[in-house]
């Protein structure tokens, strides 16, 4: 097997590798659209692994998977560029002599490109159908924010402030949307008895840290309900040990081997432990018992193996899976893309404002982690970790800072104003402080990473 620290490097330098391909892209293309000449693209920094040469732009593959770049041609070196390629392959202009508005095309494409990126990514992810356990509130702490807000046990969520929920996920980010925002926010709930209610949860005095820390359940007094699901056979698959022992859908498992079973759980559990086993299993069928031997197949699951008779549960009680249509699905991936990019921006705020810890930022280490766990969770769970990540990448790289896309776009802005190029002396200022600004980030946050390994 495959050891689970190159699983999380793997992960790491796959998405990085994606997502800077797709920022750089954007770039690169939008470049080419408006007519500058492209000397070299790169994914990866440093030294040169590989690459090829076509058209008088040079595509290569460095070694230092934390970024890439676009390399444009500059008016001091158009005429010795330009001599160097045949007259009938792509020439371009340098890319200071375009107008304010191609320029800041340019610089806005790549971020542009993560957000279109996160779009179809969210809009596939809705279409096919996302699924998650339902927000369904459990036992409730006296005294708690839960119990003054009027939180009962059994009520569901439906919205917390404008944002429709339907799974745990989708209350978590839409809690720390209000966190960062407001100091209550309304939530509508589904009551045991079906009532639909509204209700104001007071967030004075709740941090983003502490939320962070403590995770927003603990926060709030609560804990999500654990709904323990009846062992009545949902789906019996083909050709599986189950359709070949009997099984039947509707079937109510009543015991294995003479244990009683009370639960899917615990079936499940009896099951999986039972590979290559014969298991002798009583089974209640419309008031009548039966009777039937099963042998689970072996099933690998990570370093281990489980047992597995091909048998499904009804999961509607306590799992909701989102599913729509192809607009509709466009429509919502376009929504939660700002809302993602919306929540960014405001956690930086109130990192400027010293109102977040700095303990919340994660850097190289904390990424691959998340890839790590993402990837052994699924392929569904990889794409929306990318998504987020994404996003990330886009909103950061819009910011003001020198050497992001954010800084470049300052000084052509500046430059519009003054009515002239910046001086050099100026620019290299800029850059040494844009290097010390993101150094500064990297080294916080990789110790914050560094922090949270157990060792």
């Amino acid at each position: 097997m495959i050891p689970e620290i190159l699983v999380k490097i793997l992960a790491f330098i796959g998405v990085i590798s994606i997502l800077v391909t797709v920022h750089e892209l954007g770039h690169f293309l939008v470049a080419r659209l408006c007519g500058v000449r492209v000397l070299v693209f790169s994914i990866g920094f440093g030294k040169r692994i590989c690459g090829f040469k076509k058209n008088g732009t040079e595509y290569i593959l460095s070694a230092i998977p934390l970024g890439g770049y676009v390399s444009m041609l500059d008016e001091k070196e158009s005429a010795t560029k330009q001599a160097e390629i045949p007259s009938d392959s792509a020439r371009g202009a340098a890319l200071n002599e375009m107008s304010f508005l191609a320029k800041c095309s340019i610089l806005l494409a790549g971020p542009m490109a993560n957000f279109i990126l996160a779009i179809v990514l969210y809009w596939f992810l809705f279409v096919v159908g996302v699924g998650g356990p339902k927000p369904i509130v459990g036992e409730i702490r006296e005294s708690s924010k839960a119990e003054e807000s009027g939180l009962e046990y059994g009520d569901q969520f439906m919205s917390v402030g404008k944002t429709e929920v339907r799974t745990w996920e989708g209350f978590l980010h839409a809690f720390v949307d209000a966190v960062l925002d407001e100091d209550e926010t309304e939530v509508e709930v589904i009551t045991v008895k079906g009532e639909r209610k509204g209700k104001t949860i007071n967030l004075v005095g709740v941090s983003l840290d502490e939320v962070s820390e403590e995770g927003p359940f603990e926060v709030l007094g609560f804990r999500p309900k654990v709904i323990e699901l009846e062992a009545v056979i949902d789906k019996v698959i083909g050709g599986s040990p189950a359709q070949n022992a009997g099984f039947k859908p509707g079937d109510r498992v009543r015991s294995i081997n003479g244990n009683l079973v009370e639960s899917w759980s615990e079936f499940t559990q009896i099951v999986g432990s039972n590979a290559g086993n014969e298991l002798l299993v009583i089974l209640e069928r419309k008031g009548t018992q039966v009777v039937v031997v099963v042998t689970p197949e072996t099933v690998q699951r990570g370093v281990g193996a489980y047992g597995k008779v091909g048998v499904t549960v009804d999961l509607s009680a306590a799992w909701a899976t989102e599913s729509y249509g192809l607009v509709t699905a466009g429509e919502l991936a376009l929504e939660k893309t700002v809302q993602m990019s919306v929540m960014t921006l405001k956690f930086l705020w109130k990192l400027i404002n010293l109102d977040a810890s700095p303990k919340n930022l994660s850097g190289p280490i904390g990424i691959a982690n998340y890839a790590g766990e993402s990837v052994k969770l699924g392929f569904f769970e990889l794409l929306k970790f990318l998504a987020v990540v994404s996003i990330s990448l886009g909103v950061i790289n819009l910011l003001p800072i020198p050497m992001l896309d954010g800084g470049h776009l300052l000084y052509y802005s500046l430059e519009l104003v003054v009515g002239k190029p910046l001086s050099k002396k100026f620019r290299q200022f800029g850059m040494q402080l844009g290097l010390i600004i993101l150094a500064s980030l990297f080294l916080v946050a990789t110790y914050n990473d560094l922090l949270k390994l157990n060792f």
